[in-house]
């Protein structure tokens, strides 16, 4: 019952990351001051709260309300074949992945976590990461800018549940390790925006700040000492690399976003900390 309500959680949950890809991103008539083409909306607007606003879910080419059938997570993608009912235009195949993504990486996370830890307090940060990251990497996908509306508030209610779990477990002492991660990762991305702005955005600086106290935080709680939180950060840093890269080759494209590379990086090194550490620490 727990892993099929977990799933079913996780379906719905990528179904609404899934409005906020759609709503937040906002097309700018020309670059900005910064070069970028793309800003966000804002949170009344991607909600449907306030004067004007809508909360109701619709195509985006022909403004036709969906149905609440059209609106069961993966189940309404397939029947539809990913197409709007009123007018036959594709609503994007990130729908579906999105939508897969939360769910499965829920249930690959916690088995990790669980199996190389076992039960821990950590393990909630983590899980919460999944649905921002993918709401981070899709729109880095589509608009090659990292939403701040997204990172910050992330970044901030992150940093409390940091604070809380080292209080529930009784570990204050992993809170250095949080803090280690941010500066192991955010510190060198930093360095390299600051030497070659044009290579790298500031997003993703923004970007790494919260998944370093992700990061910070999974290395501290495998029992490792708060040094080597930077271990796992640089592990990070090599894998995203890794990714990218790849990411680089598939797409063809010399301009990729680090941010999906980044976040599922991250991910991975989370879910897999202890046996990562394990040969560094004993």
């Amino acid at each position: 019952m727990l892993l099929a309500g977990g799933v079913l959680a996780g379906l719905f949950v990528g179904s609404f990351c899934n409005v906020v890809i759609d709503r937040l991103p906002l097309a700018l008539d020309g670059p900005n001051e910064y070069g970028e083409l793309w800003d966000t909306n804002p949170w009344g607007h991607v909600l449907g709260v306030g004067e004007g606003a809508d909360s109701r879910s619709r195509c985006s080419e022909c403004g036709e309300q969906l149905r609440w059938s059209d609106n069961i997570p993966v189940v309404s993608y397939l029947r539809l074949r990913g197409r709007c009912r009123a007018c036959g235009e594709p609503y994007g195949a990130y729908h579906l992945w999105v939508e897969l993504f939360v769910p499965v990486a829920w249930l690959l996370v916690t088995w990790g976590v669980v199996h190389f830890q076992g039960w821990t307090w950590a393990l909630v940060p983590y899980l919460v990461l999944v649905p921002v990251g993918a709401v981070v990497a899709t729109i880095d996908l589509h608009t090659l800018i990292v939403p701040t509306r997204v990172v910050w508030p992330a970044a901030a209610v992150t940093a409390v549940m940091c604070v809380a779990v080292a209080g529930l477990e009784g570990q204050w002492a992993w809170l250095a390790g949080t803090a280690v991660g941010v500066v192991g990762l955010a510190g060198p991305l930093f360095l390299l925006w600051f030497a070659l702005p044009a290579g790298m955005g500031f997003g993703d600086v923004r970007l790494s700040v919260l998944l370093g106290l992700v990061v910070g935080l999974a290395a501290a709680s495998t029992g490792a000492a708060w040094p080597w939180s930077l271990v796992l950060a640089v592990m990070v840093l090599a894998l995203s690399s890794a990714l990218g890269i790849l990411l680089a080759i598939v797409r063809r494209s010399r301009k990729v976003p680090f941010g999906p590379a980044l976040v599922l990086g991250t991910l991975i090194c989370v879910t897999f900390a202890r046996p990562i550490l394990e040969p560094f620490t004993g």
